[in-house]
């Protein structure tokens, strides 16, 4: 069982999360630090190979009918990636985001409301089902250095991930952070969602170039692929707007 859900107020929005996948990747902590606002501190992981390191996601949907409470009339749906990574800000877990791509016109919004790390640029995320899991799932954008990747599902729930205890931190941690940051130091912003508990599938990543991970000088080359999970579709809720940490 979950966190309980917030009130939802006038100014929230709710948006329905079709062909949601969340790619993770191994990231030396070190130099994940040296890319993250102070008040970030990158969440340590042992591995089964004796090391300690931090994650990465690629997080990819697409999201269906936002809308914000006080306007449910207007509704915008397109296809988004997350950047993040995993970590904490005064003790509360969550993710640090370093950028997102929307294919949407309204993208410019976000970004001038709220500094929001968005930028508009074609997404593609094409998904074939059958049941929870995928016979294929593929992610693309046609910006400099396109992303690609392809996934299929592994016909079975996300069990115990390598520097994880169990099944249940494995998924709390990579698909259920509720409260995310972005911004540097000087302004950092705190957003927050909510959505009922997941259940994920485990996926196979087929091919994984994710070039924004060099060009954020966060790896060099292609990054190394910790895990992957999908699920069909998902409701959140987004308390909007952000807020400046204090």
């Amino acid at each position: 069982m979950g966190p309980a859900r917030p009130q939802r107020r006038w100014h929230h929005a709710s948006a329905t999360l079709d062909h949601f996948a969340v790619v993770t990747f191994h990231v030396d902590t070190e130099r994940l630090r040296r890319q993250v606002p102070g008040q970030f501190e990158p969440e340590v992981h042992r591995f089964a190979d004796g090391t300690e390191r931090s994650l990465l996601s690629v997080v990819a949907f697409v999201e269906r009918d936002f809308a914000f409470r006080f306007a449910p009339f207007i509704r915008i749906s397109g296809a988004l990636v997350d950047y993040r990574a995993y970590g904490a800000v005064g003790g509360e877990r969550g993710v640090y985001v370093f950028r997102t791509s929307l294919d949407h016109p309204l993208v410019v919004v976000p970004r001038l409301l709220w500094q929001m790390p968005w930028q508009r640029e074609p997404v593609r995320i094409v998904g074939r089902w059958d049941g929870p899991g995928p016979t294929a799932l593929v992610v693309t954008t046609d910006g400099p250095g396109g992303l690609e990747i392809e996934l299929t599902g592994s016909g079975h729930e996300v069990g115990t991930l390598d520097g994880f205890t169990d099944a249940a931190e494995s998924v709390a941690v990579l698909t259920h952070p509720m409260a995310g940051w972005y911004g540097p130091a000087t302004d950092l912003r705190r957003y927050s969602v909510w959505h009922e508990v997941l259940r994920p599938q485990a996926a196979v990543v087929k091919r994984a170039h994710v070039p924004a991970f060099a060009e954020l000088d966060l790896i060099d080359g292609e990054p190394t692929v910790h895990s992957a999970m999908v699920v069909r579709t998902a409701s959140f809720d987004i308390h909007t707007p952000p807020r400046r940490l204090r």
